[in-house]
């Protein structure tokens, strides 16, 4: 990718907004861009506004998407297609509604323990920010969203726009660059269903991209660390056991990989501003993150029989 496209594209780029206290990735990492121009499309935010924090359009996660391409991460065709990639069946359908139920449900009963942990190394609005996209996922189901939508490039898709515009801010972004790739990869697969493999994928595609476009690393103190933590295993792992053993052990990775963050040095995120000694709790994005797996694993152990 060329450096003009970083410079417009990048997640944490210096900027004059308003909104802006400093940036996220550790400022001598950060590339110059100036916004100032960006002012009449740029909506400026409180620290707690139920997550209406959100990029201007040219910093839209959605945009970011196609620059995937310049990265080799394969297809990034129209949300209207519905032609490529794996599907579910109406049995794999209500499981997935009951995951994105029970992920959303997860993190608003979350929202005070999640403030609590970022109050030592952030805004203290982790949890408004998570619960703002959990609204924002009842909602988009609701309103009929993925009715009768089966192909799984598509859900991806669906739900990338929906956390993008819901939850917003640094967060959405990259939880939309997540959900992005994963479609991404659903849109190369050739077999008429997704395996564990095919998830194991995506997901590497999600984490190389957020760290191609937020900066952060491996090791960080931040969500990428449990992230890193689960492709590692999936890599190893994803097709020497059932669906629900895998990600059952899965989550107990991802568990002592976020829990490990409470002793790491902050690189990244306002954290790394932070006196080390501050730092009393696991990181709170980590923390999210765990929380939304260990949801997923938990229909997954209830719909044990769909898998067997």
């Amino acid at each position: 990718m060329i450096t003009n496209d970083l410079k417009n594209y990048c997640l944490d780029s210096k900027t004059k907004a308003l909104s802006w206290v400093r940036p996220v990735m550790i400022e001598k990492d950060a590339p110059e861009c100036e916004v100032d121009e960006l002012k009449s499309t740029t909506t400026t935010i409180s620290s707690h506004n139920n997550g209406d924090n959100r990029f201007s359009s040219r910093y839209s996660a959605r945009l970011l998407g196609e620059k995937l391409n310049n990265l080799n991460l394969g297809d990034t065709s129209s949300l209207g297609d519905y032609a490529s990639g794996p599907q579910i069946d109406e049995g794999g359908h209500k499981i997935l509604m009951k995951c994105i139920h029970g992920v959303s449900n997860s993190l608003v009963a979350n929202t005070g323990l999640l403030n609590t942990m970022d109050s030592s190394c952030g805004d203290g609005d982790c949890g408004h920010t998570f619960a703002a996209g959990a609204r924002g996922m009842y909602k988009m189901m609701s309103d009929g969203k993925l009715n009768g939508v089966f192909k799984l490039k598509k859900i991806m898709e669906i739900l990338s726009e929906t956390v993008e515009d819901s939850m917003g801010g640094t967060s959405g972004g990259i939880y939309s660059l997540l959900l992005t790739a994963i479609s991404q990869e659903m849109g190369t697969e050739t077999k008429p269903t997704a395996t564990n493999e095919t998830w194991a994928r995506g997901l590497v595609r999600g984490m190389e991209s957020i760290m191609r476009y937020g900066g952060a690393g491996p090791g960080s103190r931040t969500m990428l660390d449990p992230l890193h933590a689960l492709c590692t295993f999936l890599d190893k792992e994803s097709h020497n056991t059932d669906t629900v053993t895998l990600w059952q052990n899965a989550a107990k990775v991802v568990d002592k990989e976020t829990k490990r963050t409470k002793n790491m040095e902050a690189k990244a995120g306002r954290a790394a501003y932070v006196r080390r000694e501050n730092l009393i709790y696991p990181d709170p994005g980590a923390h999210a993150f765990f929380v939304a797996l260990t949801a997923i694993v938990n229909v997954l152990v209830d719909s044990k029989k769909y898998f067997e």
